[in-house]
């Protein structure tokens, strides 16, 4: 967080340099295993085009945890903000994949979020002496919200394209994310 506060760096490189090198490593891996016909298939503009909704919830998601930590977010504050991703995906898979949980399964992940947020807080030793940023938090949940549709979209069509092997999705995935 430090490194990022105050630098005079472009912010959102960081993000590209990540999809970068993913990119290499899973164009390498296909051609190690698929040869010539897996560089091709995880080059294909328009499998890349089906992942580009996904890519861009975690381009953007990516981008704005960046910009919390740039607008002055501590780690804490940070993580904490962070474990609503657990019941928001549960809530969206619900949504998009029709799934069903009980009552105590709700109970269960309402109870996990509280106590593992009080554990953070509580080992956090400043004490609340600082102010927490607003502009961070908001970056910290839309992050969040980005993520997690990210999340459940990638599994809607990684499930639908099962005969492609994950590296050659992972490629496309982020090819889009440079877009």
């Amino acid at each position: 967080e430090r490194t990022i506060n105050g630098t005079a760096i472009v912010q959102q490189s960081l993000v590209m340099m990540m999809s970068l090198a993913s990119i290499a490593i899973g164009i390498v891996i296909a051609g190690i295993l698929d040869g010539t016909q897996g560089v091709k298939k995880s080059m294909s503009p328009s499998r890349a085009l089906k992942y580009l909704p996904v890519s861009a919830c975690f381009s953007l998601g990516q981008t704005c945890q960046i910009y919390a930590y740039g607008v002055g977010i501590s780690a804490v504050e940070n993580t904490v903000i962070g474990y609503s991703y657990m019941p928001l995906s549960a809530v969206l898979s619900r949504w998009i994949f029709r799934r069903v949980y009980t009552n105590l399964e709700w109970l269960a992940l309402t109870l996990l979020v509280l106590s593992a947020s009080a554990f953070v807080l509580m080992q956090d030793g400043k004490g609340g002496s600082q102010k927490m940023s607003v502009q961070g938090i908001i970056f910290v949940l839309i992050s969040v919200v980005l993520s997690c549709l990210g999340s459940v979209l990638a599994e809607k069509i990684m499930k639908e394209d099962n005969d492609v092997a994950f590296y050659i999705q992972k490629v496309q995935l982020e090819v889009g994310g440079l877009a």
